[in-house]
């Protein structure tokens, strides 16, 4: 009644009416994006999970030890896969087996596999929903045969890099996964070849990790940028990959370090693991000078583990790159920046996290995971956001994962992985191994077993040998007691008193995994996605020449529904997982999509404000002729100047 009575309605009634369209534009504007913080991902290609120095390693990586010193460390982090597969779920978000690519198999060039069309991105969704300004800087090798499969139209205002799974450091030539060393180059810029290939290779001294540090740090100062814009940098740094260069700066060093039993692979990861945390603590150090670090959520992980046959440990993890033994898929997490509490500075969390939760957890950091949920629809991730479990770990009801499906690559499930929570509390591995769990090009498979001397062996894997307990039962199974088995050297289907509760938790574990294979989006890999096509061959362009996009987009949904066809004696792909591959993701209508967003809002700000004005108006009509009839005794109010005023002035607006 306070608002109804004119006397206390005219004074505040144009404050007021601001008041009331703010709060009415906040129910349908976008996220105010100068409250979003910017968010750094630095992916590490294949480290070890033994090679940081704050986790006992012989090699110093003193800035990559400080991220955790001043941040959170994630003890169970689970990547999906490897390589091409792993990246594509850190983007998304989404299952490798929702793409029907769910294999250990990386993309080689003239293929056209790759992040489907129709799946966001997470750098998508934060320019769609909070006007993030996106970088990519480093090794993509999530898709390049069409164009609309590179990280410029992936949701990325800029990228440099390359898109294959390997480069030399020094020629920026492409490297194949099957046939080595060619001469073509694999560097660009904004969807464009790379202008300084030959200048930059023609030196010898010359490293690909000084071209990435130094756009990382143009970047930052992008003088384009909105000054309002938060931006989000995806860094998946070509180091240690093979094939790694020496290091002059740290040959010394290493050699020191390492001693004279010191392999010459395991000299090179060594010099080429120092200087990557040198180009990362550049670019913290430029964060902080250019005062963004407060404002920053900085996180480093892996695409997957070490390949200990050039030159990374993961002990005591089992395993090496392109398996599913832990050695692969358990990776480093670290979280820092001026966003985590101090009192959450080196801090541990021991709860299970998937790859898959970047997605959601990214967004709720910028404040818009409630508006994407919110706006309903077809979920485009199986993550869970994790920002409760980062920021607030003892929050009441936190919601906690309780298991994690790695993958499964057939229907009858004859392949898969599981890590989950046993009755028990105990944390458990199931697998069930077919030749699509393991890399074709693994070289060497075991534990890497440092001993005194800084010696560096490896005790190679007896999985093939049916008397050693590490091995498979029935060739295909295995089940493994994460707690007490953190190394994976007991399978306790063949421990004679586990045998029979050990098939009670596989009998669990397929309750978990049935409702996977029911997905809509569920499909066995698709083997066409990997097929070698002529007309992407570099070499058509000669030598010199650059692994570039060789379909255009008629050409590449033909071959797309070529394959589709090819697939449907056998095994039908569903609608929805065509659509996903055919037709092109567009952002909800309540997003911001453009910078443009900003005109369209101030015209709805407008439109909404001149609603209210008329409501408000005519109450105030209605009111001036209660109390003295149309247009006429106002004056007859001298208790009530400002109503007689306001009354006065409303004569000309809308009713004369």
């Amino acid at each position: 009644f306070f608002f109804l009575n004119p006397k206390h309605m005219a004074p505040i009634s144009c404050p007021l009416l601001f008041i009331l369209a703010f709060i009415v534009y906040g129910q349908y504007g976008s996220a105010d994006a100068s409250a979003s913080p910017n968010i750094v991902m630095v992916v590490m290609d294949d480290v070890g999970w033994s090679d940081l120095s704050f986790n006992g390693g012989e090699i110093p990586t003193p800035n990559i030890d400080a991220l955790r010193s001043e941040g959170i460390s994630l003890n169970k982090h689970y990547i999906h896969l490897m390589c091409s597969q792993s990246r594509s779920q850190i983007l998304t978000g989404r299952y490798a087996m929702y793409m029907g690519v769910g294999k250990m198999q990386p993309y080689d060039d003239s293929e056209i596999g790759g992040i489907p069309l129709g799946q966001p991105t997470v750098a998508n969704w934060l320019k769609a929903t909070a006007q993030y300004t996106n970088y990519a800087v480093g090794k993509w090798h999530v898709g390049y045969a069409y164009e609309g499969l590179i990280p410029d139209n992936r949701g990325f205002d800029h990228f440099f890099g390359f898109y294959q799974g390997g480069i030399d450091y020094v020629t920026l030539k492409y490297k194949d996964i099957q046939y080595g060393e060619t001469n073509y180059y694999d560097m660009w810029e904004d969807g464009e070849p790379y202008s300084y290939v030959a200048e930059f290779a023609a030196d010898e001294e010359s490293n690909s990790m000084d071209l990435y540090r130094d756009k990382i740090v143009e970047y930052i100062n992008d003088d384009e940028r909105d000054s309002d814009s938060p931006f989000f940098m995806y860094l998946p740094l070509q180091a240690v990959h093979v094939p790694m260069s020496t290091i002059a700066s740290k040959t010394s060093e290493c050699e020191r370090l390492l001693g004279n039993n010191r392999s010459r692979i395991r000299q090179k990861y060594c010099e080429n693991l120092m200087y990557t945390d040198d180009i990362i603590g550049d670019i913290i150090d430029e964060l902080k000078r250019q005062d963004l670090w407060s404002n920053s959520l900085f996180v480093f992980t892996a695409d997957n583990g070490a390949d200990i046959s050039f030159g990374g440990c993961n002990y005591p993890l089992r395993g090496t790159k392109g398996t599913f033994y832990d050695g692969n898929i358990r990776t480093y997490a670290l979280i820092s920046g001026g966003v985590i509490p101090e009192a959450q500075h080196n801090t541990e969390r021991d709860a299970l996290f998937s790859s898959l939760d970047w997605t959601p957890t990214f967004l709720e950091f910028a404040g818009v995971l409630d508006t994407v949920e919110a706006a309903g629809g077809e979920q485009h991730w199986d993550g869970m956001s994790q920002y409760d479990l980062i920021m607030q770990p003892t929050k009441k009801g936190l919601t906690a994962r309780d298991h994690i499906v790695i993958n499964i690559g057939d229907y009858e499930r004859t392949s898969e992985s599981i890590v989950f929570e046993g009755s028990d509390g105990h944390l458990y591995k199931y697998m069930a191994a077919q030749d699509m769990n393991f890399w074709a090009y693994m070289f060497l498979d075991g534990w890497c077993v440092p001993e005194p001397g800084n010696f560096w062996n490896i005790e190679e894997d007896t999985s093939a040998d049916d008397d050693d307990l590490s091995s498979a039962f029935n060739n295909q199974l295995f089940l493994f007691d994460l707690t007490e088995d953190m190394g994976e050297r007991v399978n306790l289907l063949k421990v004679a008193d586990r045998k029979s509760s050990a098939e009670e938790m596989i009998a669990y574990a397929h309750q978990l995994t049935a409702p996977f294979v029911e997905h809509q989006l569920y499909h066995a890999p698709m083997d066409f996605l990997w097929t070698r096509r002529d007309i992407g061959d570099p070499a058509n362009l000669g030598d010199g020449s650059f692994v570039f996009p060789f379909l255009d987009k008629h050409g590449y949904l033909q071959l797309l529904a070529e394959g589709f066809d090819d697939l449907e004696d056998e095994d039908a792909v569903s609608d929805a997982l065509k659509e996903l591959y055919l037709n092109e993701w567009q952002p909800p209508q309540f997003v911001v999509v453009n910078k443009q967003s900003h005109v369209i809002h101030s015209v709805e700000f407008i439109a909404v404000l001149s609603v209210v004005f008329i409501v408000a108006a005519i109450a105030m009509h209605h009111y001036c002729k209660q109390y003295g009839g149309k247009y006429k005794g106002y004056s007859a109010l001298p208790d009530y100047p400002n109503v007689a005023t306001a009354c006065e002035n409303s004569k000309g607006y809308l009713f004369e």
